[in-house]
């Protein structure tokens, strides 16, 4: 649903350790300026229901890449965890 947002490049869902429900599900995106994490929650809003929805979204303009050029789930979910680690602290 995201992909097909205007103004949004990647995106790649991933599960992020949660205390209450064991997992969570987060949006990593990276986009167009002026996309912004409310465009994301509107887009996924409109088209998934509550419960499908993720509940972070991060944006992130660097996406690593394994040696053979393949997206790095392991090292793109850590990244994401440090921007909402860091959101958090602010």
């Amino acid at each position: 649903v995201l992909q097909l947002a205007t103004g949004v490049a990647q995106v790649c869902v991933v599960g992020m350790p949660d205390a209450e429900w064991g997992q969570r599900v987060v949006a990593v995106y990276s986009a167009d300026r002026g996309f912004s994490e409310q465009r994301a929650r509107e887009a996924a809003a409109q088209q998934l229901s509550p419960h499908q929805r993720p509940k972070n979204y991060v944006a992130l303009p660097h996406w690593p890449e394994s040696d053979s050029g393949k997206l790095n789930r392991v090292h793109l979910a850590e990244a994401a965890a440090a921007q909402l680690s860091a959101r958090d602290r602010a």
